[in-house]
């Protein structure tokens, strides 16, 4: 079993010793571009999380000033899903992975 912090950290590392251990470069290439896949999963479902919690926080200055929210729940709202799918995204991606690495 490959250690997946180890991978992300050094993957050119992790390669050289499956490389010596007699694992296929077809492999290899497999990990790694699954591993790129988490990574851009796990970079956009944190950025889509960052911007719903500044939402979330611009929305209760709305309220306690009285503002209107409606446009802004609406975006709040569709930033849920957007938060959602992208979470699924990356257990994918994460499951993915972990299936080729095992």
């Amino acid at each position: 079993m490959i250690d997946l912090k180890l991978l992300q950290k050094d993957f050119d590392f992790v390669s050289s010793q499956l490389q010596r251990k007699g694992v296929g470069l077809e492999i290899i290439e497999s990990i790694k571009e699954k591993n790129e896949t988490l990574k851009k999963a796990k970079a956009a479902y944190e950025n889509a999380q960052a911007d719903q919690n500044e939402m979330s926080k611009l929305f209760g200055l709305y309220k306690r000033e009285g503002k209107d929210t409606a446009e802004l729940k609406e975006k709040v709202d569709a930033n849920k899903i957007k938060v959602a799918e992208l979470q699924d995204k990356q257990r994918e991606a994460e499951e993915a992975l972990t299936t080729v690495i095992m």
